[in-house]
C-alpha cells in the first residue's frame, strides 16, 4: 500500500480557499504509519498551488492529490481536471 495525502479544498466568493488535508502518512516519510487530517485555508489559487503542488508524486513517493471544487488540480499549473 501506497503512503498517499489528499486536499479536499473549495473556492469562497472572496477568492479565498479552505478545505481539509488528509494523509495516511503523519511522520511525512514516505511510510504509512497513522491517517490523520488538519483545517487548510489559503489567500488565494496561487498560494494553494505553491503550497500544496498540485497534484504529484513526492520526493517520498507519496501520492499527493489535491481537488478544488471537485476538479483534480494536477502538477503546479492552474489545468483543471474533472475529478
Amino acid at each position: 500500500m501506497q503512503a498517499w495525502q489528499v486536499y479536499e479544498l473549495e473556492s469562497n466568493p472572496d477568492g479565498t480557499i479552505r478545505g481539509t488535508a488528509i494523509t495516511n502518512d503523519y511522520d511525512d516519510n514516505g511510510y504509512l504509519d497513522e491517517t490523520t487530517r488538519w483545517p487548510v485555508r489559503y489567500r488565494n489559487r496561487e498560494e494553494m498551488i505553491q503550497r500544496t503542488g498540485g497534484s504529484h508524486v513526492g520526493i517520498s513517493g507519496i501520492q499527493v492529490t489535491v481537488y478544488l471544487d471537485g476538479y483534480e488540480i494536477m502538477g503546479s499549473h492552474l489545468t483543471l481536471e474533472e475529478g
